[in-house]
């Protein structure tokens, strides 16, 4: 069924406003995700700026030397050496309880 009163020059009248509207949001939404990516892909330095870091101007606190670490003196027998240990003993199958049914696997 086609409609009866087919005036396409009043229709292109009521339409333009409505798909330019959804044109300019067509825009706005394209712009807005690649705003988004952009923000999403900058380096963590770039987003955040430290406040506390301390002027280039400023002098640097005084360095204390390194302290030597003494080794430790070496316990009496730990460089002979040691005994094989022994080996674990193979588990011993488990036992059924006395009056247990015993049950076989085939």
């Amino acid at each position: 069924m086609a409609p009866h009163d087919t005036n396409t020059e009043k229709e292109a009248r009521r339409h333009a406003t409505p798909l330019i509207t959804m044109a300019v949001l067509v825009v706005l939404v394209i712009l807005g995700f690649f705003w988004w990516v952009s923000r999403a892909t900058e380096g963590p330095e770039a987003v955040q700026e430290n406040p506390a870091e301390a002027p280039a101007t400023a002098p640097a606190p005084p360095a204390q030397p390194p302290t030597a670490i003494e080794p430790a003196a070496p316990v009496p027998g730990s460089q002979s050496p040691s005994a094989p240990a022994p080996e674990p003993s193979a588990p011993t199958p488990a036992q059924p309880a006395p009056g247990a049914p015993a049950t076989t696997n085939p």
